[in-house]
């Protein structure tokens, strides 16, 4: 079939030709097969060309088409592509196109980008705890994934706690664990640190928390400071704004935390009456779970009352 195609392209009278190879044409679709033109890029026809006549050059091993100056690669891999819009501008994208084939030009419609891995550490137990209530062990769990690559391609993945480096997993999967049993007595941070075979990187931190509570409590005047901290409910929170309800039975309600939490600006009852002066502060220091005396600031209301009263601390 090559032989004949060679033959008819010797063939000087342009209309014979063309209607050979209509005639060859037919006969391969009869056998359910497309013949192209073979021919190299050195004996490549240069005359007599029509636009959108097609050949098969073997020198690049592609489809090359007429485009009217020169023949274009369906694949972008000779001289040039079907492609013509380089250099021009986008309004769409607003900006000029390049790149001198097809697949630049998509690959700057899409704007494929290599994406990072990612990370993610979770802390069990991780509510936050009272100074004082140390902590025997932590789960730590960190959940990765790769960006443009497969889980396969992740490297390693490095767990600290502070900066110090407490496990080490290589190849690691879509899920880690280490188990810190070392006692965590104050707040601390932990991170995990992913790495992809590409030296692409991730992080993540979470922090377990350790706090002096807050205290709110009902008793008679002038309770002691051990007394209140015996006698309250507690609230592991870093700020002193909170709503609370207090019932009382001729005694007074006491409300209390951390100093270095600032002093009261506003105590508001449920009619949004301001009753700040209604409650008398004192500063004392209050020894916590931990064992350690630590500054309090301490609200009393002056008058002994029985009622349930809420009030909004801030």
């Amino acid at each position: 079939m090559r032989k004949i195609h060679l033959l008819i392209n010797e063939i000087k009278d342009r209309t014979i030709q063309e209607n050979f190879k209509r005639i060859l044409l037919w006969i391969n679709s009869s056998l359910r097969a497309l013949t192209i033109p073979h021919y190299t890029s050195e004996n490549r026809p240069a005359n007599d060309l029509a636009i959108g006549d097609t050949i098969f050059n073997e020198t690049t091993g592609s489809l090359e088409t007429w485009d009217g100056g020169k023949f274009a690669s369906w694949t972008g891999g000779g001289e040039t592509s079907l492609y013509s819009g380089t250099g021009k501008y986008s309004s769409r994208f607003s900006a000029i196109v390049t790149g001198p084939t097809i697949k630049d030009a998509l690959d700057q419609i899409f704007l494929f980008t290599s994406a990072n891995p990612t990370t993610s550490l979770s802390l069990n137990p991780s509510a936050v705890r009272e100074k004082g209530n140390s902590l025997a062990s932590l789960l730590l769990t960190a959940v990765s994934a790769m960006g443009t690559n497969p889980i396969s391609a992740l490297a390693s993945l490095v767990f600290k706690r502070g900066a110090a480096t407490v496990a080490t997993v290589a190849s690691p999967g879509a899920s880690e664990t280490h188990t810190e049993s070392t006692a965590i007595t104050d707040t601390t941070t932990f991170s995990a640190t992913l790495t992809d075979a590409d030296g692409r990187v991730a992080s993540s931190s979470a922090t377990i928390t350790f706090l002096y509570p807050i205290l709110y409590c009902v008793g008679p005047q002038a309770m002691t400071r051990s007394a209140i901290f015996a006698a309250s409910t507690k609230i592991l929170s870093a700020s002193r704004a909170r709503n609370l309800s207090f019932t009382t039975t001729a005694n007074v309600a006491y409300y209390a935390y951390p100093a270095a939490l600032g002093v009261l600006t506003s105590i508001l009852d449920p009619t949004n009456f301001q009753v700040l002066p209604d409650w008398t502060l004192r500063v004392e220091n209050i020894v916590g779970l931990d064992g350690t005396s630590q500054s309090y600031n301490i609200y009393e209301f002056e008058n002994p009352t029985s009622t349930t009263q809420a009030y909004t601390f801030s």
